[in-house]
């Protein structure tokens, strides 16, 4: 014998082995709602010792559901995906973060979305109502569908958005025509609107699926410029060959010229060759002679030409260009704007700001009898137009664009050219 087998308590009864309890039934719940309990004692008690408070309940709104997302070939082997960005809320609030796939089956649901292939560096959700974009590149010359989920900070996810892409199949080789008549209007300090009339899909026959407009700092005429512009967001839709359209840039930088370019895509992504490159120059006001203000933006695109001569009063090639500037004058005054602008002028390493007394000495010396501003202090407007030698001449043209830039004295008869043509009917 030797061993002998433990004592089991009947059937329904507790072991003296067991963990002990109280003879008194406890009135509180037992197990995890205790031990709940307690944690949430400890935490009120943390919260209280570190001075902050906690918030029942928790965010459970995920955001609203994309429903315009919409794409669009670029390439081949590229689309470019557009939406509206929803809220944080449903559509109060800015969401944190994107989730973007695509896939070559259809994405019904979100056991397909999981399955398929997430893409990288999708943007970070803008405020509600904002038009966002995002390219999607390398991908197969065939049925595509993209998909497109929208977390908050929790995260909680909305529900899916969905597009498709078809790769069209056919021997259009054809692109649309070039923009020809790009022009400006309206600029203000920060914005302009851009005009021009609509090309066909095929030369001039038909109707284009997408325009890509850009600007830059310089003017964009060559297609490796054009590629190397800030791309715009936004652009309209071609409209009918020969409608008139109109797409409004924001947010651009008064401290440069700015110039803009368009080229316009059928649905094969055969794209037009370069539209017109069309410059705005950068506002600005200075005094005159007499000390009355004078605007840029409030003369330019009124009807008339405006040129600017940027010039010095001790500048040599300046003085030889005056009785060219005198004939234009005479010649022009009705129909052309000419204003001279006195800036700084800075030779042998010494700086040579001008002022009114020696630019109206100037002008009865010379007689130029033309509005004369003067950059008496600093070099804003000089640098602002990137002046690196007197005289430089800007030309604007009647709708506000930079018709021609010269540099230097001496024989102008191509900024006599240009005015020539600015002033045709």
């Amino acid at each position: 014998m030797g061993q002998h087998s433990p004592v089991k308590a009947p059937i329904g009864e507790s072991s003296r082995s067991a963990l002990p309890v109280s003879s008194k039934r406890s009135s509180r719940p037992h197990g995890k709602l205790t031990r709940a309990a307690a944690v949430s004692v400890v935490i009120i008690v943390a919260a209280s010792i570190i001075g902050y408070v906690i918030i029942a309940g928790r965010d459970t709104t995920p955001p609203s559901r994309v429903t315009d997302l919409d794409a669009v070939r670029v390439t081949e082997s590229s689309w470019g995906l557009i939406w509206t960005a929803p809220g944080d809320d449903g559509d109060a609030g800015t969401a944190s973060q994107y989730d973007i796939r695509y896939a070559y089956d259809d994405i019904d649901g979100d056991e397909e979305f999981a399955a398929a292939i997430q893409c990288l560096g999708e943007p970070t959700p803008a405020a509600p109502g904002t038009i966002q974009t995002f390219d999607v590149t390398d991908v197969l010359i065939k049925t595509i569908y993209f998909a497109l989920k929208t977390a908050d900070e929790v995260p909680n996810w909305s529900p899916l958005a969905i597009a498709m892409g078809i790769p069209l199949v056919g021997t259009d080789t054809t692109p649309p025509a070039a923009v020809s008549d790009l022009s400006p209007q309206y600029p203000t300090d920060s914005s302009v609107e851009l005009r021009w009339t609509a090309p066909g899909d095929d030369g001039n026959t038909g109707i284009a699926a997408y325009y890509d407009i850009r600007y830059a700092s310089s003017a964009i005429d060559t297609e490796a410029k054009f590629a190397a512009a800030t791309q715009c967001v936004g652009e309209p839709t071609p409209a009918a060959p020969g409608t008139v359209q109109t797409f409004n840039v924001t947010d651009l930088m008064n401290d440069a010229d700015q110039f803009f370019a368009l080229k316009t895509a059928d649905e094969m992504a055969n794209w037009s060759p370069l539209s017109n490159s069309i410059g705005i120059p950068p506002d600005f006001t200075l005094d005159d002679t007499n000390g009355s203000p004078w605007d840029m933006y409030a003369h330019i695109g009124n009807g008339k030409p405006i040129l600017l001569e940027f010039m010095h009063p001790d500048c040599h090639a300046c003085a030889d260009v005056v009785p060219s500037l005198v004939e234009i004058y005479n010649d022009y005054s009705s129909e052309l704007e000419l204003v001279s602008v006195a800036v700084t002028f800075d030779v042998g390493g010494f700086t040579n700001p001008p002022n009114a007394s020696t630019v109206s000495a100037f002008m009865t010396q010379y007689g130029a009898v033309w509005t004369h501003l003067v950059e008496s202090s600093g070099t804003q407007v000089r640098d602002m137009y990137g002046i690196v030698a007197v005289p430089t001449f800007f030309l604007t043209g009647k709708d506000g664009r930079i018709a021609c830039i010269h540099v230097g004295g001496g024989a102008i008869d191509d900024l006599v050219n240009a005015i020539e043509q600015e002033l045709l009917p």
